[in-house]
């Protein structure tokens, strides 16, 4: 009960600062509104773009902002206001004319096509070894592999085959070249992708390394490069 109470007070105390904060927001907002308020009053006044004595400090970080972003903006937006269509309580109605000029616009279908054709689900064959602390190397499955968008990456997605007894679901993440998280070993008969496990999205900390080996060594060279580029 002791706890709870304690929790309670804690919470209440936190709340207490989270609206002490909250004022003292509100009421910087206010002083900087009057201070910009000030500043454009005496440049108009004046014929000169200096505050007054006053205010030069607070203006000379915002002052470049101050003058420039809304006029940015502005050029970028047009507002229309329809009296006919207005609410019931006279409030007129406006909206947001911004247009995307069409050299930018992207055809959603020409993206999608591109994708399918990028991410044709193409599925890879191989098996997967782990390396551990000792520097010992362990089969563990056979796996199919394919490369897929995920929320911000590409990755290349590993999973066990059905004939096998140890379960593989991993997500490398393409595109980590430089931080050294691959490299590719080229042998007689086969080429082993090695991947540290800081290129997966989890994995078991036990493992310090994994390879994947693939008979076929230009198809193993081409997923390489794919993952290294992406």
């Amino acid at each position: 009960m002791n706890e709870i109470n304690k929790l309670l007070a804690v919470s209440h105390d936190n709340r207490n600062l989270l609206q002490l904060i909250s004022q003292k927001q509100d009421h910087l907002f206010k002083r900087l509104d009057e201070l910009e308020g000030r500043f454009f009053a005496s440049k108009v006044q004046d014929g000169q773009s200096t505050p007054p004595p006053s205010d030069t400090e607070t203006f000379k970080v915002e002052n470049n902002y101050k003058e420039s972003q809304p006029r940015k903006i502005a050029r970028h937006l047009s507002f229309s206001d329809d009296s006919s269509s207005g609410s019931d309580d006279g409030a007129s109605e406006f909206k947001d004319a911004v247009q995307i000029p069409p050299i930018f616009k992207l055809d959603e279908k020409e993206v999608t096509r591109k994708e399918e054709i990028f991410f044709k689900n193409e599925e890879y064959s191989g098996s997967i070894y782990y390396s551990n602390s000792q520097g010992k190397c362990k089969r563990i499955s056979s796996i199919k592999c394919t490369f897929k968008k995920g929320h911000t990456d590409v990755i290349f997605d590993i999973k066990s085959t059905g004939d096998s007894s140890t379960t593989v679901d991993l997500q490398l993440i393409c595109g980590l070249e430089k931080k050294g998280m691959y490299d590719l070993e080229v042998k007689d008969k086969y080429s082993i992708i090695k991947a540290k496990p800081g290129a997966f999205l989890y994995i078991s900390p036990e493992v310090r390394l994994v390879l994947l080996k693939f008979h076929d060594k230009a198809v193993a060279s081409s997923i390489f490069n794919r993952i290294s580029n992406n």
